[in-house]
Parts: structure tokens; sequence; C-alpha cells
């Protein structure tokens, strides 16, 4: 393709994505019905101030637009990668800033102690001063919060670490929310090391890091876990890739290691094995191995036998310190998962989650990214393309995450932004500059129009 044709492809690009752009920002000003979701699952709208929404957020994007401008002249990337990750944490305190309507905590402290927007402080005050907590863990659980329920114990042991430094106060919830902001800086790196592991280029790396910073789904839930969990599914995509390799014995144990501490904070990111799996036949980005088919199922199966042996022998060392049963834990899991779908089953109705869980994942993303990409079929990577695509409908049509995908799904956002980011190493400087800024538009107006957490549940 001469050198003609790339600027005037790049150019219809830019301009498909700035009517695209456009169109929505109408579509959520006017709050039109449809892009805070279906008829059985509704983000509430709202309207806050735009000089307060927009100032905050543009301040708090601004080290990732420095960091990727840095990156973009060839600066090093250590620098940007920084800076990109004090923006990650620094959009959510914007966030939070503006939902407080000051600088003060009042927002998260609200959300955090709320014993329906999460549950998890409540949960861990009520058991703060009991010993043994994980011994009887699988017997107390289905007495929980909603969504303590069909959780592993990760995330009520984070709360009592705080509540039982700071007591059961405002202190400790501002604690646990600040904790929370900076644990989601890890799902930025984790994202550049996953990109760099697939074969990335250095600089696309760092672009992917960059998306996945600014993403509504990924910048907006605070105080949560979800823009934590990144860190894990890149974490072990990361490690199966390189487990796979020959003589990478140390990568396998890790890759149990991070299954074992997965395990212990979420069950959702187990669902990131599809990627995994599929990846055996069909390996992502640029370092494409070229050994057998055959060859790469026996390091395959070499690795998850590593991998599991180490991962059952960490929760043996866990059991024996605390009695800490995994399978009951996982399976009275599964069993209150079973009956809060059996409960709110309206909110869930099957095949539609299908559809429009695919949907809200769009909102999470803030939709730049994927309409970008069904312009650019034909440039992706394709071994990527076809491995992230089949990952989340995989998720979607088995319906074993349904309903506010734009929260739960962000664990699966790195697999869009790294893809997003290897296209776009490809083209303009000028496109890149549009899709990163179109991006940062639709995670404004977002924050601006819908509310994506409420206190009571109301998410």
């Amino acid at each position: 393709m001469g050198a003609s044709e790339t600027y005037l492809r790049d150019r219809r690009t830019s301009a498909v994505l700035l009517i695209a752009t456009g169109l929505l920002l109408v579509l959520l000003y006017l709050h039109t019905p449809g892009p805070n979701g279906p008829w059985y699952w509704k983000w509430h709208w709202r309207r806050l101030e735009f000089a307060s929404a927009a100032g905050s957020l543009l301040l708090g994007a601004s080290p990732v637009v420095v960091g990727m401008a840095l990156c973009w002249r060839g600066a090093n990337s250590a620098i940007a990668l920084t800076l990109i990750s004090i923006g990650a944490v620094s959009l959510k305190l914007a966030v939070g800033f503006t939902l407080s309507k000051g600088v003060n905590f009042d927002f998260p402290v609200l959300i955090v102690t709320d014993a329906h927007a999460t549950g998890y402080f409540t949960d861990a005050g009520a058991l703060a001063a009991e010993d043994g907590v994980l011994a009887v863990y699988h017997q107390i659980s289905p007495m929980f919060q909603v969504h303590s329920q069909s959780k592993p114990p990760g995330p009520i042991l984070y709360h009592m670490f705080w509540i039982r430094w700071f007591g059961f106060t405002s202190e400790a919830a501002i604690a646990a929310a600040l904790g929370q902001a900076l644990l989601s800086a890890l799902s930025v790196i984790a994202t550049w090391g996953l990109g760099r592991t697939m074969g990335l280029n250095t600089s696309a790396a760092v672009t992917a890091a960059g998306l996945l910073s600014i993403f509504p789904g990924f910048a907006l839930f605070w105080p949560m876990f979800d823009p934590f969990y990144p860190t894990l599914a890149c974490s072990l995509i990361a490690l199966w890739m390189i487990a796979m390799r020959p003589r990478r014995v140390f990568a396998a144990i890790g890759l149990g290691a991070t299954l074992f501490a997965a395990t212990l904070i979420t069950y959702n990111v187990l669902v990131i094995g599809a990627f995994m799996v599929l990846s055996v036949g069909t390996v992502p980005a640029s370092a494409r191995s070229h050994s057998r088919f055959s060859e790469r199922l026996r390091r395959a199966i070499v690795a998850s036998v590593i991998a599991l042996t180490s991962m059952v022998t960490f929760y043996a060392f866990l059991y024996a310190l605390t009695g800490f049963d995994p399978i009951q834990a996982f399976s009275q899991a599964l069993a209150n998962q079973r009956t809060l779908l059996t409960r709110y089953a309206a909110d869930r109705p099957y095949p539609a989650t299908a559809i429009f869980d695919l949907t809200d994942f769009f909102l999470g993303l803030g939709w730049i990214a994927p309409i970008y990409l069904a312009t650019a079929v034909r440039l992706l990577n394709r071994p990527l393309a076809f491995l992230t695509a089949c990952q989340i409908l995989c998720v979607a049509a088995s319906s074993l995450l349904p309903g506010e995908t734009a929260r739960v799904w962000i664990f699966m956002m790195p697999l869009v932004a790294i893809l997003t980011a290897e296209s776009m190493s490809k083209r303009s400087r000028h496109l890149q500059w549009i899709i990163l800024i179109c991006t940062i538009i639709m995670t404004i107006a977002v924050h601006q129009n819908m509310h994506f957490l409420l206190p009571g549940g109301a998410e």
C-alpha cells in the first residue's frame, strides 16, 4: 500500500471515529435509552456539572496523556509506564472527588461502608474480632452480603486488615479505597508485561497500558476490586505463554502460585482459561512459536501438571496453617451463585445476556476501541484477534458472568487494549492521538451521565 493510500485510509478511520464520538455524545447527553443498558438492566442516568466532571477527569488523565506522548516520542518506556500508572490512580481519585463534591473521601467511604454496594467491609467488620475465620469460611459464606457470597476470602480478608488497624471506622474505609486505587496501577503494569510477552514492541505495549487506564470501566469503578483483576488475568496468560517455552519450569511454578493467589481473591478470572487453552493451537503475536502442535501440546501438559502441583502445594500449606478448605469454599461459592442467579433471574435473562453483555462490555471500553477494531480488521494480528474474540464470545455465550459486564469483565479489557495497540502501532501518529482523545472524551461523558456505583446496591 502506497503512502497516499495509507494517508487516506488513516484519514477515513479518523473521520469514522470522530463521527462515532459525536453521535455517542449526543446519545449520552440526551439520555437516550440503549447506551445505558437493555430493558432488564440499566445503569442509572445522572447529570453532573460539566466543568467539574470534565475538569477533574482531564486533570486525572493528564499523566496518562503525558506518558503516552513521551512514549510515542521515543522516551524511556519506564518513565512513560510510571506516568500512566500514576494516571490510573489519579483518575480514580478524580472520580471520587467529583462525586464527593470536593477534595474529600465522602463518596468512597459511602460505597465501601454500604452493605449492598459491595458488602465486603460490612462482612469484614462482623468477622474482624473472630479467630479461625478461614477454617469455617465455607460454612458462613451463605450468610454474607450478596457480593461476598460467591467470592473467596481475599476481599473480606483485605478489609479485615484495615479494620483491625483502624477499627470499624471511616479511616479504615478510606485506607481500603486508596489501597484499591493503588492496586489498580498493577493492572497497567501487567498489561504492559503481557503485551511484551505477546511480542509487542515497547511503544505498543505502553500504548496498551495507556488505553486500559482510560477505558471507562477501568477508570470509573472505584472503590472496587474489579480494576485489580486484570493483574491476575494478565499474569496467568503471560506465565502460561512463558511456561510453554522449552525449559521454563519456574514459570510453570509461578503460574501455579498465581492461580493460588487468584483463587483466593476471585473466581471470575478462571474463565481466562479459554484464551490459555486455545493459545496452545494458536499462539498470539509476533513472538509466535514455530514448533509443531504436538510439541506445544506436550509442553502445555507438562506446564499444567507443574502449575497444578504448585497450586496444590500452596493450598496444602494454607490448610495446615489455617484449616481453609479451598474445595469446600469453591463448591459453596458455586451453590451461593446458583441461588443468587435464581433469585435475580429476571435481571439476567438468557439468551438475551449473550448479546447485551457484549454491548455493556463495549460501554466499559468506551466504544472507541471496538469501533476502531471493526474498521481495521484487515490490519489486525490474526492469531491474537482470534483468541481475543473467542475468549469474549465464550464468556458471553456461556453466561458464566452475566450482567454488569462494564464492570465484571474488566479483567478481559487488557486483551482488547493489546489488540488495539498492536494495530495502532502500524498507523499514523495522527490516528493514534484521535483514538486516545476520543476514548478520554467518552470516559468523561460516561462519568458525567451515568451512575456506575450507588449505595443500596443500585449499581
